[in-house]
């Protein structure tokens, strides 16, 4: 069995990385939070551009609106759920949030087990 020291020093070892992570699991959530809602910001704010282009150019026409609002429709843009691009980005982004959350389990258990080792080697 290692020495109480050695035990103690795991320990802090383990708890500096679970800080770690637990850092970096926090920055990578508000990553895909602000991916989110600043993508979903900008395209609402594109669209409602286009949106008034369209209508603007529409009545200055002062005709059916069928055929340029179905000329236009193409070049309105997807939020981040319906982006190609964007959803692999999340995907990614949710892969390293379970990675991370699985470390964080998994140094909390080795700080349990720690805890009981020197709680064991105080007793002996």
């Amino acid at each position: 069995m290692a020495s109480l020291s050695d035990l103690k020093q795991d320990r802090k070892d383990a708890e500096k990385k679970l800080r770690q992570y637990e850092k970096r699991l926090k920055e990578i959530k508000s990553i895909r939070g602000n991916l989110d809602k600043t993508c979903e910001d900008h395209v609402s704010d594109i669209n409602g551009k286009i949106r008034s282009a369209l209508s603007d150019f529409n009545n200055g026409l002062n005709k059916g609106t069928t055929n340029v609002e179905n000329a236009v429709s193409p070049i309105l843009q997807f939020g981040v759920y319906e982006d190609s691009d964007l959803t692999s980005c999340r995907s990614d982004l949710g892969r390293e949030i379970t990675r991370i959350e699985g470390k964080i389990e998994e140094l909390k258990r080795e700080i349990r087990r720690l805890k009981s080792d020197i709680e064991d080697a105080k007793d002996d």
